[in-house]
């Protein structure tokens, strides 16, 4: 398996004894990753105020320079063929969408922005949950702010509950969500840079806030 958002913990799950997990995180980019981590811009939190979301990113655009963003589908407006963020008046392009980025190359070598940490709904995380063999109970569901570790880094994010295993899963889930955005401008291979507004950040990024 080659991915870029293989997980350790999760594959160990999957294979167990089998595994053996070569982590390629720490290659050198050609390219620069920044990550704004002052906010989660979850759907739901979005779907709040779409308003002042397109008001963030429209002034977010002209200090940075960045030409469209990866987001929620929920958050876009088709015009005349055009995708662009709802609220914003078409001056803001959406490139792709959560949820639909696999195999997409055109955004080879261009400077973007992804804005958001697509959590997915509980009754897909007791699915993998199932799946990968961690018990849990109904009472075990408890969404709420938690201060947990990820990475080098421990951050203060909503997750589903107090079990360590259920809160990685659900954070594992949409970060590999928020990889595959990034991952359309190739940084590996290009000088180009990507702001990522999320607070899950990732590893070797430049951290803005």
């Amino acid at each position: 398996v080659l991915s870029a958002t293989a997980d350790e913990e999760v594959y160990g799950r999957l294979f167990g004894d089998r595994l053996e997990f070569i982590n390629l995180s720490g290659t050198e980019l050609e390219g620069r990753v920044i990550c704004h981590t002052g906010c989660s811009f979850s759907k739901t939190g979005v779907l709040k105020d779409p308003e002042s979301f397109a008001e963030r990113v429209k002034q977010d655009m002209a200090t940075h320079g960045f030409p469209g963003i990866i987001t929620h589908k929920c958050c876009t407006e088709k015009k005349k063929g055009r995708t662009f963020l709802a609220r914003s008046g078409r001056k803001v392009p959406v490139l792709a969408t959560f949820g639909a980025l696999q195999g997409i190359d055109d955004f080879n070598g261009k400077d973007l922005a992804v804005y958001g940490t697509p959590y997915w709904p509980e009754q897909i995380v007791k699915l993998w949950a199932s799946l990968l063999g961690i018990a849990y109970t109904e009472e075990d569901f408890s969404f709420s702010e938690r201060v947990v570790p990820w990475g080098e880094y421990d951050v203060s994010v909503t997750t589903c509950s107090e079990n360590p295993d259920l809160q990685h899963l659900y954070l594992w889930l949409a970060y590999a969500e928020v990889i595959q955005a990034v991952g359309r401008a190739r940084l590996v291979s290009n000088n180009c840079t990507v702001h990522v507004y999320s607070q899950l950040p990732m590893s070797g990024c430049q951290l803005a806030d």
